[in-house]
């Protein structure tokens, strides 16, 4: 019989089997605000912030969705946790996706930019110069507080993290020259590197990789949805292309 190693779910709680599907449990669970949001759409008049936010929460989702299909390509022993977010005292901090194989822990940072951006000055920029916040900066804090976590909960595994960018029509002019940071070209590369480090799962590990989803926040407090009433809604059902389909009886 053909030995198949394990990963976890944390989000729903399951177990899946690394590069393959289960009971096509192997979908990732769509964050409770962008389903809040799709509802609402079409319902409601969003302003033009939340009309962004809707738009980046649509792209962030689409882009760990195009990530999870890359690990597939991961064949050796590991336990994959999704979307955890975790909290440090009185700092939140969420791990976009972090396989856990026998002697490194990859933390994952996931972006789904499009078109060109600007590196300048330790700086980042969309091509109209509006600055963004620093992608490597919000990487290095995510590790040092996880690595907090871990070393509370017994992993010894070192920590490598990556900044994952998944879209290939996204550009950084003026590129630093990052180790930590990874384009849509050479995503294959890391794979194979890590396929190249033999690993296998023991007990021990998934009793800890256990314990750090059970750390994990089963709701996140960050949730401001746009204000509206129920008289307020647009009603009707929703065809396929989201448009509200309004029938009136006598």
């Amino acid at each position: 019989m053909q030995k198949m190693d394990f990963y976890f779910s944390p989000c729903c709680k399951r177990m899946l089997y690394s590069g393959q599907e289960v009971k096509k449990m192997n979908a990732q669970k769509e964050p409770l605000k962008l389903e809040i949001l799709r509802a609402l759409s079409g319902r409601i008049q969003f302003d033009s912030l939340e009309d962004k936010h809707f738009e980046s929460l649509e792209k962030g989702y689409k882009g760990e969705q195009d990530w999870n299909q890359h690990m597939k390509c991961i064949k050796i022993g590991h336990i994959h946790l999704l979307d955890l977010l975790l909290k440090v005292h009185s700092t939140f901090l969420q791990a976009d996706s972090l396989p856990i194989t026998e002697r490194t822990i990859y933390l994952f940072e996931i972006k789904n930019f499009e078109g060109n951006f600007i590196f300048e000055n330790d700086r980042w920029y969309t091509s109209s110069k509006v600055e963004i916040p620093n992608p490597l900066n919000q990487l290095k804090r995510t590790e040092l507080l996880l690595k907090r976590i871990l070393q509370n909960l017994g992993f010894s595994q070192e920590i490598e993290s990556y900044l994952i960018f998944v879209n290939p029509l996204f550009h950084l002019y003026h590129s630093p020259i990052h180790q930590s940071i990874i384009f849509y070209p050479h995503i294959p590369q890391l794979l194979r590197r890590i396929n190249a480090r033999p690993s296998k799962i023991y007990p021990g590990l998934t009793v800890k990789a256990n314990k750090l989803k059970e750390e994990a926040l089963t709701t996140s407090p960050f949730t401001n949805l746009p204000a509206c009433e129920y008289t307020s809604l647009k009603k009707g059902i929703k065809c396929c292309c989201l448009l509200i389909l309004c029938r009136k009886f006598p």
